[in-house]
């Protein structure tokens, strides 16, 4: 039993390293979109990020689908379940914020740590157990 469980928590603790990698390379596409749009074509702020976060969120889902999980579902069921994962990310994202900003006297940019923290662990759990995971035979 015990060697069972030292396997599934390696698995979970791999996956959990290559989806923060994952993750990773999304933000970083996600902010050099922006970067570019923003002083380079003078695009608006907001636009330019939702770009960027588009671009980030691809970048996130092929690595996830592929790197991280090795899914076998069909890119149509998974891309599906993975864009309603991350429309509940970006609300979750915007309603946690506005809690910890009445919460807690800290600058803004420390609860957007710690919040971008809460939403990659309850990003990594639902991509984990809803949008990647195996198919059931039948």
């Amino acid at each position: 039993m015990g060697k069972v469980v030292s396997h599934v928590g390696k698995k979970i603790l791999g996956q959990l390293g290559r989806y923060l990698f994952a993750s990773t390379m999304g933000t970083i596409a996600h902010y050099l979109t922006l970067f570019g749009l923003v002083h380079f074509f003078a695009l608006d702020l907001v636009v330019a990020s939702t770009y960027g976060a588009v671009v980030g969120a691809v970048i996130i889902y092929k690595l996830s689908y592929s790197m991280v999980f090795k899914s076998d579902r069909s890119h149509r069921e998974a891309f599906l379940r993975f864009s309603l994962v991350t429309c509940l990310s970006i609300f979750l994202n915007g309603t946690i914020l506005k809690l910890l900003v009445f919460v807690l006297p800290w600058h803004y940019l420390a609860l957007q740590v710690l919040t971008t923290l809460s939403v990659f662990v309850g990003n990594f759990i639902l991509n984990r157990i809803w949008t990647f995971s195996e198919t059931v035979p039948g």
